[in-house]
């Protein structure tokens, strides 16, 4: 679905500016707890479950996890 794409693309982008302009780290439930907002202002969000979205925003932060833990490791 491209909602989906959508959502994982725009997490993405939201955690990359956050580190580089404000030098914080947004986790997981910041941006879980943004998506009743989302499928309020955007209605094709309506249509997908929050399990799915929930879904996308956990395999984002499970990628994040698993690149530090790579630089960390060396």
């Amino acid at each position: 679905m491209i909602q989906l794409r959508w959502l994982y693309n725009t997490a993405l982008e939201q955690r990359k500016f956050a580190y580089r302009h404000r030098n914080i780290s947004v986790s997981y439930s910041m941006q879980q707890n943004e998506l009743p907002q989302l499928k309020k202002e955007l209605p094709d969000f309506k249509q997908v479950q929050s399990q799915v979205l929930q879904d996308v925003l956990r395999r984002l932060d499970k990628a994040f996890k698993a690149f530090f833990r790579r630089i960390k490791a060396g």
